[in-house]
């Protein structure tokens, strides 16, 4: 191509593909020189009228889809490098699925297709006036452009991202000193490519606006991010969809992957039935969301904690898989793979929405409101369980990662909140166990030690199996301050009543496979009950002593004898049972530095009895007639308020009591005690 006349680069460049802007010289931060149309009609009509540029651009996108009728489902790009054009050519084939999923929605499931009055302070303009660039527009300017009348509501459509952060940074993320420059307008090549195909994406489903935490949030701003994280819940359940790029570690990997192995094509056989013969085709079964959980390198994106509640919040979510496009909205699921005439999943009457082998938890959500307040805190039980097996990449948003739904769950009528439990039903939110532990010696977070929260980072389950008989909660007692903390949790005490015991824990070796759980011992339980004829001696008045020195055997079933580690009793006091069981035994973090720290450490603890449970019998343990007692491991904090002991909570506990349920009692007297 011979080098255009001054006359002609004088001219304005096109608003569609910029010629002839083509022909200067791209500066450093332009290194990634990339234009967008996604509407092949636009380019055709500029190009009749006279933009060289555009004709350039019809022919190439005429050569690489000869079929008019398919560049509706496609967008193209385009870049020049060391003097050459680059045309990419992209085609939305699972589009008319997706206006199809969007169309059946908007017809039949009025929870998701509700006016709105509410929309973020701020979001991405993608009709900037320029295919190639968008821009920052605060709420009051869309207000205004909106010439919203008095009586009308305001209700604008926009769509959410859904991503991975990853390490990638980039200049236009907002900030305070770039903010006046983004409401003027960013250029889309230089954005990530996760933005760039959000923002194709949105164009194709005639979107105007987006919403992406790190252009829409100021980032060194903490009061503006603080703000959005409390309007959060409002932010996702108020878009029109949630854009999620569920394949990409970061926002360099866009949404679209090549289909892999074995799901990028069907195998056939033929199958002869008489005279007739059928030709059949089957594929391997594509994974989803949930299914066989961590869901691996196919869906990076649900592993973050983040995420979870974007997807539970959002009305409409529409994930882009390594293999497929999944659906899930307020009432219904769908996918790429499904074989129904209008894309949603079919489904019995009593069967809720969800995928295959998936928990239907966004269905369940979203019918929270007027449910049996029981049943709302079982369900937040199951999707905490669910939320702490995913990444966080700061610990100190556990909560704020948390507070859309922990407000949507309070309007409900769950009740008053605290560090993640629902005080009405405490008794039963603290029957929590941590499945792993960081290698961090002091609790990760601020929080009290009933807590889930105060645990490490290694997924938290219920304990559903428990009948609590044994103990009673008071009272909370303090506020959450700061600058209040007793060994490095909030002064916010758990007051309660119940069976308390001494007890001195001995490593046995794992025989179940729970090894690999990182917070997981197998264990004997050593307890001892003392003679009731030393006035002013009971196991209460002892919990907290100073011991010294002293020893005693316990005799085994088989008839062995083993001695003990060393136990200080009080002078003139007498041990008249000692009781070894087998036990199980879940650290809540790693507060020691090595193993024989460790069972020092749990060679005097104290055991919470909370009770007994239900048949639970595990491979390679006692028959089922004996049962199982569970509760709380507790060390001191060697404090007291108002003479009650202070003690914190560093690990949950199951035994077989080697008794049947009629005849077992908990050991330990009815004690108060304060747990920080």
């Amino acid at each position: 191509m011979s080098q255009p006349s001054s006359r002609v680069l004088a001219r304005d460049p096109c608003r569609i593909c910029w010629y002839p802007s083509w022909t200067e010289v791209p500066g450093d931060e332009d290194e990634k020189y990339e234009l967008v149309c996604s509407n092949f009609d636009d380019l055709r009509l500029s190009s009749a009228a006279s933009c060289l540029g555009c004709a350039v651009l019809v022919q190439a996108w005429e050569y690489g889809t000869p079929a008019a009728d398919e560049r509706t489902k496609e967008y193209i790009t385009f870049n020049r490098c060391s003097g050459n054009l680059y045309v990419h050519l992209f085609k939305a084939e699972n589009l008319p699925t997706i206006l199809q999923w969007l169309g059946a929605c908007e017809q039949r499931h009025g929870t998701c297709s509700a006016p709105t009055d509410h929309v973020p302070p701020r979001l991405l303009d993608l009709e900037s006036g320029s295919p190639n660039v968008v821009r920052l527009v605060e709420l009051e300017q869309l207000q205004m452009s909106s010439r919203n009348k008095v009586g009308i509501k305001f209700d604008l459509r926009y769509a959410c991202l859904s991503h991975c952060w990853g390490k990638t940074r980039f200049k236009h993320l907002t900030r305070g000193s770039n903010l006046a420059a983004n409401c003027k307008g960013i250029p889309i090549s230089g954005l990530p490519q996760t933005f760039r195909d959000a923002i194709a994406i949105s164009r194709a489903l005639s979107i105007r606006y987006l919403w992406i935490d790190s252009l829409c949030i100021v980032q060194d701003d903490h009061a503006d991010w603080r703000s959005h994280v409390n309007k959060m819940a409002q932010i996702y359940h108020n878009a029109y969809l949630t854009l999620a790029a569920g394949t990409s570690r970061d926002d360099a990997g866009g949404f679209f992957q090549q289909t892999t192995l074995p799901f990028s094509s069907p195998s056939s056989f033929k199958l002869l039935d008489g005279k007739m013969e059928y030709k059949i085709y089957i594929r391997q079964c594509l994974p989803h969301p949930d299914e066989n959980w961590p869901a691996g390198p196919e869906m990076p994106l649900m592993s973050r904690g983040w995420v979870f509640q974007e997807r539970l919040l959002s009305r409409r979510f529409l994930c882009f898989a390594a293999n497929e496009v999944l659906w899930e909205c307020l009432e219904d699921v769908a996918c790429s793979c499904s074989t129904t005439v209008d894309g949603f999943k079919q489904h019995g009457q009593s069967e809720n929405p969800g995928f295959l082998n998936c928990s239907p938890s966004k269905f369940e959500y979203a019918k929270i409101e007027g449910l049996p307040r029981e049943e709302l805190w079982s369900l937040w039980r199951e999707l905490v369980t669910q939320y702490t097996r995913r990444e966080l990449s700061y610990p100190d948003d556990k909560l704020p990662a948390l507070a859309g739904l922990a407000r949507n769950f309070q309007a409900a009528n769950a009740g008053d909140y605290a560090h993640g439990m629902w005080v009405d039903c405490i008794e039963k939110d603290m029957l929590w166990q941590n499945h792993g532990y960081s290698n961090n010696e002091f609790r990760p977070r601020k929080a009290p030690s009933w807590s889930w929260v105060s645990a490490a980072d290694g997924g938290i389950e219920w304990e559903g199996n428990l009948q609590v008989s044994s103990m009673e909660v008071i009272s909370l007692m303090g506020e959450a301050r700061d600058d209040d903390q007793i060994d490095g949790a909030s002064r916010v005490l758990l007051h309660l009543r119940g069976p308390v015991t001494h007890i001195c824990l001995h490593r046995e070796d794992v025989v179940n496979g729970m090894e690999v759980y990182q917070g997981y011992r197998g264990c004997s339980v050593n307890k001892w009950t003392i003679s009731d004829d030393h006035p002013g001696t009971t196991s209460e008045s002892m919990l907290g002593t100073s011991r010294t020195s002293s020893t005693f055997e316990n005799t085994l079933p088989s008839g062995r004898r083993r001695i003990l580690s060393p136990i200080a009793w009080p002078p003139g006091v007498k041990v008249i049972e000692a009781q070894q069981n087998r036990g199980q035994f879940w650290t809540d973090y790693k507060f020691w530095s090595d193993e024989e720290k460790l069972w020092h450490t749990l060679n005097d603890v104290i055991f919470l009895d909370l009770g007994i449970e239900n048949d639970f019998v595990p491979h390679g343990y006692e028959r089922p007639d004996f049962c199982w007692a569970a509760g709380l491991i507790l060390r001191s904090c060697d404090r007291e308020l108002g003479g009650t002991a202070i003690y914190e909570r560093i690990g949950w506990l199951r035994f077989c009591t080697g008794k049947p349920r009629s005849d077992w009692k908990p050991a330990g007297p009815v004690t108060q005690i304060l747990i920080a």
